[in-house]
């Protein structure tokens, strides 16, 4: 762990300072002020490192080279624009409030729980199926034409797996290191837990302390892997969170705005999920409009948005040859190495259908379900798999119960831009349930509706200064059997596994799936280039292939050149020969 704590600092150092420097660079040509907090100018750094790191890939792979320019950015800003004095100051004030006598068991018990979660072995499923996979080939290789025909997966594109890529020292230390999850975490949770302790507003306080126990979940299974999930949960929710934040205050300003449109930006590059919060800027707009702000000062400070999406688009179109992938019907380009329509309807499949099903899916029959049908059996998979997904899904969508009390009674003007936001979230949580009930997939729209909520309601009660003096040791005895909860889950998860003290301490723990696989089945393409074939039933996974893997039977693929980073094609598209049911939905009738 000494390594990924060393990364860990460099990562934070570069992000940080970086992002210093570029909030300072758009203030100074926009003519906005996006001063915020310091996990403002940490999120900051990481779009700008994105945008930096996919104009990279372009040209020369994605390994720790890249960060030299970065480097000598945050160097500059550290040390020649003297910012190491506030960025000292600040950690030393996070830290004085976060360990304050008052506060300091929330925070250790916080504070264990993500460490430990960081300890244990990956426990994320898709990081093994393709999360590493695809954060090893942008690091080895620049960007590699029609790569999604080895495994449709790879076209999923999430900023996270190009933001690790640079990070992760595979040729250094012979191993990858998965630095980045364990910053973002560190930098959300103490964000969270100061606004928690420095708010004077109770309502704020309760709604932010349940929204962190609810983001848990996503996060203790997934620091220790590359996995988008736990960015993009952050992110929806973050967002949600600035512009309730910004209504209550009254500081939505141009400024805030541009920083809103540059994070929801950024979501959307990490999981196309997160597109759902695209429908904030409609409370944007109308709250600008109300303001009477000048358009054109908004506009040209966003045009920077421009170098975010469009790198993230020209990625996807080059991997795959659709601009949105897994969208249907995105492959506006005609490329010759774009993937059959066939690969992309499979991943939208097994999005679509697989999360409702356990143990062998039918999807043949899932296709053919009337949607009640469905939720019946996701409710049944639920019930007995994951009761706390199911439990806080049920929470999110009942909240409509106490909004339309309100308007019953005729109070609406009172939360007008609240009760707009709840709108908003409640909308895009129906929208994912129907479209993907995946409680990964959907964790952010949950926790920002019940956040809403709860914030909205807690308002209205206004505790008495009795309830108040009360709230912090209410906390802390709540947090007491969540913590034993949490650590009896680490032991019990199936991915994890017993090791020695001393084993991790130089070293995180690797995927339990990663074994040594001699005799690996293979195919020859050109130049002798081979091909890896997988083999679940005799131990042959891509994870442990020593070079191109075919996760899936897609066809036949062929190289469209000499060399790998000349791309693939499939020669022969056999995809609804080896799974049947992909075309179901996309008959003609």
């Amino acid at each position: 762990m000494l390594l990924i704590l060393l990364i860990a600092c460099l990562l934070l150092f570069i992000t940080y300072f970086s992002g210093s420097w570029i909030i300072t660079f758009f203030e100074k040509t926009g003519h906005v002020n996006l001063s915020g907090s310091f996990f403002d100018k940490f999120l900051f750094g990481l779009v700008l490192s994105l945008v930096y790191f996919n104009l990279c890939s372009l040209l020369i792979p994605l390994n720790f080279y890249v960060l030299i320019p970065l480097l000598c950015i945050a160097l500059y800003e550290a040390f020649y624009k003297h910012k190491i004095k506030s960025f000292n100051n600040s950690v030393k004030s996070g830290l004085s409030i976060l360990f304050n006598r008052k506060y300091v068991l929330i925070t250790l018990a916080f504070a264990i729980l993500l460490v430990v979660a960081g300890i244990v072995a990956p426990l994320n499923w898709d990081s093994g199926e393709y999360h590493y996979l695809s954060i090893k080939w942008y690091e080895s290789y620049k960007l590699v034409p029609g790569l999604a025909n080895l495994h449709g997966r790879y076209a999923f594109n999430p900023a996270t797996f190009v933001l690790s890529a640079p990070y992760s020292f595979t040729d250094i230390f012979g191993q990858a290191l998965y630095t980045l999850n364990y910053v973002i975490a560190l930098m959300f949770y103490a964000f969270i837990l100061k606004s928690i302790y420095l708010s004077k507003n109770t309502a704020m306080q309760i709604a932010l302390f349940i929204a962190a126990i609810i983001l848990l979940k996503v996060t203790l299974g997934n620091i220790s892997s590359p996995s988008p999930d736990l960015l993009a949960a952050y992110m929806v929710f973050y967002c949600t969170y600035l512009i309730l934040n910004g209504i209550i205050n009254d500081t939505i300003t141009p400024g805030y705005i541009v920083k809103l449109l540059v994070f929801i930006s950024f979501a959307v590059t990490v999981k196309i999920t997160t597109v759902l919060l695209g429908f904030s800027l409609f409370l944007l707009l109308h709250i600008a409009l109300k303001k009477g702000y000048q358009f054109r000062q908004i506009f040209f400070a966003s045009i920077p948005l421009i170098l975010i999406i469009v790198p993230f688009l020209v990625r996807n179109v080059v991997m795959s040859g659709y601009l949105f992938y897994p969208v249907v019907g995105t492959n506006f380009f005609n490329l010759s190495y774009e993937v059959p329509p066939e690969v992309i309807r499979l991943d939208y499949v097994f999005c679509k259908f697989g999360p409702s099903q356990n143990g062998n899916p039918d999807y043949y029959l899932f296709q053919t379900l009337p949607i009640l049908d469905r939720i019946k059996s996701w409710f049944t998979l639920y019930v007995s798999h994951h009761p706390t997904g199911l439990i806080l899904t049920l929470l999110a969508f009942l909240s409509v119960i106490p909004w339309m009390l309100l308007l019953l009674k005729k109070r609406k003007r009172s939360c007008n831009l609240i009760f707009t936001l709840w709108i908003i979230l409640y909308l895009s949580l129906i929208i994912w349930f129907v479209s993907s009930p995946e409680f990964r997939f959907g964790i952010s729209y949950v926790a920002s509706t019940i956040f809403v909520s709860v914030y909205y309601f807690s308002y209205k009660i206004r505790f008495s200064e009795n309830i108040q003096k009360k709230l912090l040791f209410s906390f802390k005895v709540l947090l007491l059997p969540l913590t034993i909860h949490y650590l009896s889950f680490f032991h019990l998860h199936p991915a994890s596994y017993r090791f020695m003290f001393q084993s991790v301490l130089i070293k995180p723990l690797k995927d339990y799936r990663y074994k040594h696989t001699p005799d690996f089945p293979f195919v020859l393409l050109r130049n002798g280039q081979k091909l890896y074939i997988p083999n679940d039933k005799e131990g042959f996974s891509c994870l442990n292939a020593e070079g191109p893997c075919m996760n899936w039977p897609y066809g036949k693929l062929k190289m469209r050149g000499e060399k790998i980073e000349d791309g693939f094609i499939l020669e022969t598209n056999e995809v609804e020969k080896n799974f049947p049911y992909v075309n179901i939905l996309f008959k003609e009738k």
